[in-house]
């Protein structure tokens, strides 16, 4: 009798381990089958962004002071231009380039505009 136990309870413990491990075997098809779902279904992180750093301009007056006389030179900078304007008949987007010299002895500015028109004015 104790044999026919035995090889009954060893019966019984492989059935219940075959079933064990064919619930192992469904769990794993499982993960596996769900695993390249979930690898499509993701979407890239969208990459961060920073915030930008704004170039802090500083606010530039250049004065030229000579014998009791003041300048500002952007002023004389947009005298130059309306007078390169007016004797070209042109219009100030025709501006590429602009130089300008001022000799406050003499009361007048000179300038070359794009490299190539040259003038002066005398309002200093």
């Amino acid at each position: 009798m104790a044999t026919k136990r035995t090889t009954k309870k060893a019966e019984t413990m492989a059935a219940k381990k075959a079933v064990a491990e064919e619930a192992v075997k469904e769990t794993v098809k499982e993960t596996v089958t769900k695993e390249p779902e979930k690898a499509v279904a993701k979407k890239p992180a969208a990459p961060r962004k920073t915030a930008e750093k704004k170039a802090v301009v500083a606010n530039t007056d250049v004065y030229v002071q000579f014998m009791g006389k003041e300048l500002v030179a952007k002023d004389v900078v947009a005298a130059v231009k309306k007078s390169w304007m007016e004797a070209n008949d042109k219009k100030e987007e025709d501006i590429k380039d602009v130089k300008v010299y001022i000799k406050p002895e003499e009361g007048k500015a000179y300038y070359v505009v794009n490299g190539e028109s040259e003038g002066s004015f005398i309002e200093l």
